[in-house]
Formats: structure tokens, sequence, C-alpha cells
């Protein structure tokens, strides 16, 4: 999958999950009456010799981290 259509489809379960807060639908937080929303971190890593699987991990998170930074609700992208 292309990072394009990875961060595509990261922000349609983010708006799916958004749409589904109205009505009967909505998700419920079990300590919050804030609505439920998803934060996502996408990443993309050429594999070679050099990288592994723990790489992407750490790339991935270091991207939903910065995410969480800028707010809620929110998609952000890191490749390596």
């Amino acid at each position: 999958m292309h990072p394009e259509q990875a961060i595509s489809v990261a922000h349609r379960i983010r708006e799916r999950l958004a749409e589904n807060q109205v009505g009967h639908h909505a998700l419920p937080h079990p300590d919050h009456d804030a609505p439920v929303s998803v934060s996502i971190g996408v990443a993309s890593i050429v594999p070679s010799w050099e990288t592994t699987v723990e790489d992407l991990i750490d790339i991935t998170d270091k991207a939903l981290y910065r995410v969480k930074a800028k707010g809620r609700n929110q998609v952000d992208f890191a490749n390596a």
C-alpha cells in the first residue's frame, strides 16, 4: 500500500468514528462524557537489511505522539 493510501484509510477510519458519534451509534467512553475519537500515526519504511520491524513501530509511534501533541482526532504521517 502506498503511503497516500494508508493515510486515506486512516482518515476514513477517523471520519467514520466521528460520524457514528451521533445518536445510538456513539461509542461511550468509560470514564468521560466526551465523545470517543481516534488519533492515528501512519508510517512508511523502505525495507532493507538495516531496517527492522521495530524501526517501523518506532517511526509509527513517533507519528502518533506528534499527532497527539497537536490535539485530538487527527492523522499524522512519518517515513524513514
